[in-house]
């Protein structure tokens, strides 16, 4: 059952049983103005509201919602579009998050081991192996913040997480041909931070807008991720963005996750306002 159905339905046995709005309003806990919006189909009301009132009313309006809320069509279930495919991404999004941040250490000292020295054969194939273990992680991971800024409706943990995707592909790929055919590389370090930096506060703003959300994680993971994007940005400061990418990373981690929790329990599929 959808809106404006809902509203009529609770309307109609709110009448039948002699409720006035404002007796119903009273004894579910909320404002008669929320009950009137509910009733007449400009918002849903949520979980716990609409329990309360389906107790209230003597009907179990919550399994009628919750039962057509949960029905996905069996040609649809792969979509990205669908809450499944959204969930699934998000899921995928903070197990890839733990795999890109355990890679983080080797990446640095083979890192390291580059500027030290010439790579040889071996050690050229190495650093490329990791580079792109790096990037399919990476990918996935930020692939789950696409995703939860299309459930969120937040365009700017959306867009800014495609950029990032964008820049991992293309600058590590740039980062490997280097490698094996002796370019140098420094102009292309400070465009790699200047990109990464602004991607990053464009990311990191639209993290701290997910508060209302998903809590205080997705406010401190947004304010480092622009505090690295900054120190970026700065360049002198680049060495402090990395280190302070690293927890700005598990939060980012503990975001989807909650994220995950949050909207795979049945409860929370549907969405409320």
């Amino acid at each position: 059952m959808k809106q404006p159905q809902l509203g009529h339905t609770i309307a109609t046995i709110r009448r039948a049983k002699g409720y006035t709005q404002e007796q119903l309003a009273n004894n579910c806990g909320i404002n008669v103005r929320s009950l009137q919006r509910i009733e007449n189909g400009e918002t849903m009301p949520r979980i716990y509201t609409l329990k309360r009132i389906s107790e209230h009313l003597e009907r179990d309006l919550w399994s009628e919602v919750a039962s057509q809320h949960m029905a996905v069509a069996p040609k649809e279930w792969w979509r990205p579009s669908t809450e499944e495919g959204l969930n699934r991404a998000i899921k995928t999004g903070w197990i890839g998050g733990i795999i890109y941040f355990l890679l983080s250490i080797p990446e640095t000292a083979i890192i390291f081991w580059r500027y030290s020295d010439n790579l040889d054969f071996n050690g050229k194939i190495s650093y490329t192996l990791v580079s792109l273990t790096v990037v399919v992680s990476a990918v996935l991971f930020y692939w789950g913040f696409v995703a939860l800024g299309s459930k969120l409706k937040q365009s700017m943990i959306t867009v800014g997480a495609y950029l990032i995707i964008l820049l991992t592909l293309v600058l590590y790929s740039f980062d490997i041909y280097t490698i094996w055919w002796g370019i140098e590389r420094e102009f292309f370090t400070i465009l790699e931070l200047l990109c990464f930096g602004f991607a990053g506060i464009f990311f990191g703003i639209g993290l701290t807008r997910a508060e209302s959300a998903l809590g205080n994680s997705a406010k401190i993971a947004g304010i480092l991720e622009l505090v690295a994007g900054v120190c970026f940005i700065l360049m002198v400061t680049s060495l402090l963005g990395l280190i302070i990418l690293l927890p700005a990373i598990i939060a980012q981690i503990i975001v989807l996750y909650k994220a995950y929790e949050l909207y795979s329990t049945p409860e929370n599929k549907l969405v409320m306002s």
